[in-house]
């Protein structure tokens, strides 16, 4: 996979409340702003799987109720970027996987290329992340030091598993989680696929254990300065409530 795109051609005159592609086409983003609202702060939006950049702005998905509350409660609205590889994509650090590298790239060209367009963050930067998209704002959350705050909203973490264990300790994390029993019965091949395809595309852009546990969220929290950043904080919060 190559994603290599001119970004420092940008115009800064891009147009809030629409959609595009940086250039190249590989990366596509939107802005979303709130006309006439005071509020500096930058939220950097990932989307889950099978997501799009333009989830943020979709009226019958959870995103609104966030915006809804935004305006019952008179705060004014920080700006949204909502940026997207595609369906499907992870960010993991460069290795011999040609679907790996993305964490470089969205650290040292998108995320710049993003702060040309919108003028720059007057405020705080911060991240919101769901699904697949929470472990990629982890994994900016926890490898520099770009946002002030993270709220990741994740599906329960494999505490004692990952994508290269065995099967019988993977089927051994699924029963401990409890997710047949939130699915029924009748659905256990719904989380039987779903952990199948995980795997399947972690051991694609990973490789082996050990690149994977340069990613793995659990050890990046454990390891993190406690007293970095005000972020640290409701991270490791988030990493004690996961195990």
């Amino acid at each position: 996979m190559h994603l290599v795109f001119l970004i420092f051609t940008l115009l800064s005159s891009a147009a809030w409340g629409q959609c595009q592609d940086l250039p190249g086409g590989q990366v596509h983003y939107c802005v979303f702003a709130t006309a006439g609202s005071t509020n500096p702060d930058v939220i950097y939006y990932f989307h889950g799987r099978f997501g799009e950049a333009e989830q943020w702005e979709k009226a019958d998905y959870y995103t609104a109720k966030v915006r809804e509350e935004w305006r019952a409660t008179g705060k004014p609205a920080p700006k949204v970027v909502s940026v997207s590889f595609g369906p499907v994509w992870l960010l993991a650090e460069k290795n011999a996987s040609p679907y790996s590298g993305m964490f470089e790239i969205m650290r040292d060209q998108v995320i710049p290329a993003m702060e040309q367009v919108i003028g720059g963050t007057k405020g705080q930067r911060l991240i919101l992340g769901e699904s697949m998209g929470g472990f990629n704002g982890l994994q900016l959350a926890l490898k520099t030091t770009l946002f002030h705050r993270a709220a990741i909203l994740c599906a329960p973490i494999a505490y004692g598993a990952d994508p290269f264990s065995t099967v019988d300790e993977i089927n051994y994390w699924i029963q401990k989680s409890a997710a047949y029993a939130y699915y029924g019965e009748g659905n256990r091949s719904v989380i039987d696929e779903s952990v199948g395809e995980m795997i399947t595309m972690a051991n694609a852009v990973w490789q082996n254990r050990t690149n994977w546990q340069k990613s793995d969220p659990l050890i990046l929290a454990a390891a993190i300065d406690k007293s970095a950043s005000p972020m640290t904080q409701s991270v490791m919060n988030w990493a004690r409530w996961s195990r």
